[in-house]
């Protein structure tokens, strides 16, 4: 197990995710994923759908070499990469004053897009843990201005605090191609290991709240059994009952999309306050949203 370097000092920079999804999104996922025009409806009746958003930017060659040795890029002998967004992201504006407020103006929502499930109100925060296979497709041929296209889980809690597991294709970061990652807002570390693409196929991930040597940790695990490779990393938290979020997210700072093939989240198991894995398709209170764009249905559940 890899452990996440806590980044002492360093206050919490993203998005906040605000409010609770009301009555209209009290939905049963297993019930209405396969009804034409529920996504849209509630996306509709929902115009203001707060999401918590990691930092995006570019980096340059030369850029990546700076970070490598000021040691904010970290490469491991299994292939592991580690990055810290709030310190990349400070050093190459070069503004090592740079406030929460100055980084979340430079998250502007428009500039994602997402297809995702959650549990809702009044049972929002009432989990500890996920799992999940996510049949990603063989590739994704992310548009130059698409800065990625992941499938992840998220654990949040009221504050906004979260901690991931997810797979994808980045065009960002440094990063190009397919993925697995992890990546928590409390060290603001994205870890990550190339895999290979050309093949649709299983990738498991897995988020758990646990109260262990004394301290809340938040666990995250991304695996893909094709080619072996595994994350496995974990953070200290602030609190064990949250949220779960299971989404695909495309971001694209100039609003060029990448149209996706369709992913299949599969063998979704939820954890409650009593330590209980049930089924995510079981009267979970849930908000679903199968669409991505207008255009493309490019998310789904079996």
């Amino acid at each position: 197990m890899m452990k996440s370097l806590k980044q002492k000092g360093t206050a919490v920079f993203l998005v906040l995710l605000i409010g609770m999804v009301l009555a209209v999104g009290a939905v049963n996922a297993q019930e209405n994923i396969k009804e034409s025009g529920i996504g849209e409806e509630i996306a509709v009746s929902n115009p203001e759908i707060n999401m918590s958003l990691k930092p995006v930017f570019d980096l340059t060659a030369e850029q990546a070499t700076v970070l490598t040795e000021k040691g904010i890029i970290k490469y491991y002998p299994d292939g592991t990469r580690v990055i810290n967004l709030y310190e990349a992201l400070k050093e190459i504006k070069g503004n090592q004053s740079l406030t929460i407020s100055d980084i979340e103006a430079e998250i502007k929502s428009g500039e994602y897009r997402h297809a995702y499930m959650r549990t809702v109100w009044p049972q929002t925060y009432n989990y500890r843990g996920h799992k999940v296979y996510v049949k990603i497709p063989a590739n994704v041929n992310l548009n130059p201005q698409t800065s990625f296209n992941l499938y992840n889980t998220h654990m949040v809690l009221p504050s906004g605090k979260f901690f991931e597991s997810g797979v994808g294709w980045f065009n960002s970061w440094g990063l190009t191609g397919l993925h697995i990652y992890t990546y928590d807002n409390y060290t603001c570390d994205m870890y990550s290991k190339a895999i290979p693409s050309g093949t649709s196929r299983d990738i498991f991930l897995r988020v758990l709240s646990i109260y262990q040597y004394g301290q809340n940790r938040g666990y995250m695990w991304a695996e893909d059994p094709q080619s072996g490779q595994i994350l496995n990393t974990f953070t200290i938290i602030d609190g064990l009952d949250h949220k779960v979020d299971e989404t695909q997210e495309q971001h694209s700072s100039s609003q060029v999309w990448t149209s996706t093939p369709q992913a299949k989240h599969h063998d979704n198991i939820i954890k409650n306050q009593n330590n209980q894995w049930v089924n995510w398709n079981s009267a979970i209170p849930t908000f679903f949203w199968g669409k991505l764009s207008n255009e493309t249905n490019t998310w789904d559940r079996e």
